[in-house]
């Protein structure tokens, strides 16, 4: 692999080396050389030397999250000195940029309960406002959100009344396995004024559980005008699981949406209906201009017909997607440079918001202009994540090399290696899969709590740590991705060495996994995993399977 070495700005230099305890030179440094974003460095003042002006970050129009954020501080500042005159004064002259944080240290001292409803009100899903429930004089809607949002489940369906708040007593009852009175509820009440579409939607996943498939259908047409895509992708897989399929065309209107469209096709082509099958999919590039759908049209088209033109117009439409590759079409790469060192100077500012950690405002500086600099200088600083974003976007059926290598890059090259070779797995998957699960941030967590630079959770690591006897380091790059690369073995064993299956499973689990090959016919692999119902699974997929075959390209090509 090739090595691209970039000397970086001086004022970079300086900005890697703030870290936890800056040097307030730096900060005053930066405001006078980039007076147009003064707030930040002013905010990062404010935060690092407690220097308290919200009027000043006001005035310089920073944004509100880091208002608050200063706002925060403040508040515990005073709350630690027990100043409830100046914490009222705050209130009362800055609530408009609080949050829930806000509220909860402002009510821990003054213990005032009309602060305490607007938390309610406001953000249901504080654990003091479910432990203060009972104090407050509250709606149904509002109990009933905050006893969901703190997920007690069954004191929501034994305190309020389902009329009141229908979406979230039907998912209660969904969430406690109830779907035969989760049903009757739908039954007696087919319509709400608050969250229609999701309330659509429990409602049918419901009574598909329940087994009522053609009342299910009635909510799937009720959800088609708010959110047409969940409701054709939900139709079609429950039509197609339960050979229903006049429900399907009897139900859902034929509207030019290419989702629409395609899962149509899918319906008519599990019918053997080949005719129809080719009509719908030729609508699509008709319809959409996005390059993802066409593709997939143009891939299914190809593989009714074996029309050797389908397969160019799949490659010239989505050169770096999923069916492309699939089809064994790479971009052609060129061996080219298109940036020129001693202009990095020019374009040191978004970089700059980066190390300091807004990237929001790094985007607002991003044009064409530049984007081919940052994307160089965003690898030497280590943000593979947004370089590979803006690299992705720059390619093409012709490519220089230095761009694919950015777009697809093999940072932790050593550490890569140790875990392949202890677990066996191929060290292009295991690039594919960490591209996808975390894109080389070695410290991200996710929302489910999934840890490190191979998304692993937290008691599969503690598993693995015993067994590998390994120390508890989830962000520990080596640790993390041979704990990583030894999970994902133990999937691949669990499906006979099926890395398409094992790659679904990583993402959904192997019990949903199981679940789909027990309803849908594995024999017509493209089929299956257009159908999965998941849709981040079904976009995970392709996403890795995309990336392992890029992966085997460029390593076996260019090493």
């Amino acid at each position: 692999m090739i090595l691209y070495i970039i000397q970086m700005p001086s004022d970079i230099e300086k900005a890697l080396i703030y870290n936890s305890k800056p040097d307030s030179q730096i900060l005053i440094d930066f405001k006078k050389k980039y007076p147009d974003i003064e707030w930040v460095f002013e905010f990062l003042y404010q935060r690092d030397f407690k220097k308290f002006d919200i009027e000043k970050l006001i005035k310089l129009n920073a944004k509100k999250q880091y208002i608050t954020a200063i706002l925060n501080m403040y508040l515990e500042s005073l709350s630690k000195r027990n100043l409830k005159d100046s914490l009222r004064s705050i209130y009362l002259k800055y609530k408009n940029y609080f949050n829930a944080k806000s509220y909860e240290i402002l009510y821990s001292i003054l213990k005032d309960k009309n602060i305490l409803l607007e938390l309610a009100n406001n953000f249901p899903s504080s654990e003091i406002v479910y432990k203060s429930i009972n104090e407050l004089k509250l709606s149904q809607l509002t109990k009933a959100q905050i006893l969901y949002y703190n997920e007690k489940y069954k004191d929501l369906i034994e305190q309020i009344q389902p009329e009141s708040a229908l979406y979230f007593y039907v998912d209660a009852l969904s969430k406690l396995s109830d779907f035969k009175k989760a049903s009757e509820i739908c039954k007696n009440y087919k319509n709400t004024n608050f969250k229609k579409s999701d309330y659509f939607f429990e409602c049918a996943l419901n009574l598909l559980e329940y087994g009522d498939t053609i009342t299910a259908f009635e909510f799937i047409d009720s959800l088609y005008e708010y959110n047409p895509y969940i409701a054709v992708r939900l139709g079609g897989y429950n039509a197609i699981v339960s050979k229903r399929y006049d429900l399907f065309f009897n139900t859902l209107k034929d509207t030019l949406i290419g989702e629409v469209q395609f899962m149509k096709a899918l319906v008519y082509y599990v019918k053997r209906d080949y005719i129809n099958t080719i009509i719908t999919l030729e609508k699509i590039p008709k319809i959409t201009n996005d390059n993802f759908e066409i593709s997939r049209a143009y891939y299914w088209l190809y593989k009714l017909t074996r029309n050797n033109d389908y397969l160019m117009k799949i490659y010239k439409t989505h050169p770096n997607g999923y069916y492309a590759l699939y089809s064994n079409f790479y971009p052609k790469i060129i061996d080219t440079t298109f940036y020129d060192e001693s202009k990095f100077q020019l374009y040191q500012k978004p970089i700059i918001l980066e190390i300091l950690g807004f990237r929001s405002e790094f985007w607002r500086f991003l044009n064409e202009e530049n984007r081919i600099y940052l994307i160089y200088m965003l690898n030497k600083i280590g943000s593979y994540d947004l370089a590979l974003d803006l690299a992705e976007n720059l390619i093409s059926p012709f490519i220089p090399k230095d761009i694919i290598f950015m777009a697809y890059p093999t940072p932790y090259f050593q550490e890569f290696l140790n875990a392949s070779n202890k677990s066996g797995i191929e060290i292009e998957l295991l690039y594919a899969i960490v591209r996808e699960e975390s894109k080389f941030n070695k410290n991200v967590v996710s929302r489910a709590g999934a840890m490190g630079i191979a998304q692993v959770m937290p008691e599969d690591f503690k598993r693995w740590s015993r067994k590998l006897n390994l120390p508890y380091k989830p962000f520990d790059v080596k640790i993390n991705l041979l704990i990583g690369a030894m999970h994902f073995k133990e999937f691949l064993e669990m499906f006979n060495y099926d890395i398409n299956l094992t790659i679904c499973a990583y993402n959904a689990g192997p019990n949903a996994v199981k679940r789909w090959l027990s309803v849908l016919d594995y024999n017509d692999t493209d089929l299956f995993f257009e159908l999965i119902p998941y849709r981040e699974t079904r976009n995970y997929y392709r996403r890795v399977m995309r990336s392992y075959l890029m992966y085997k390209y460029i390593f076996s090509n260019f090493k």
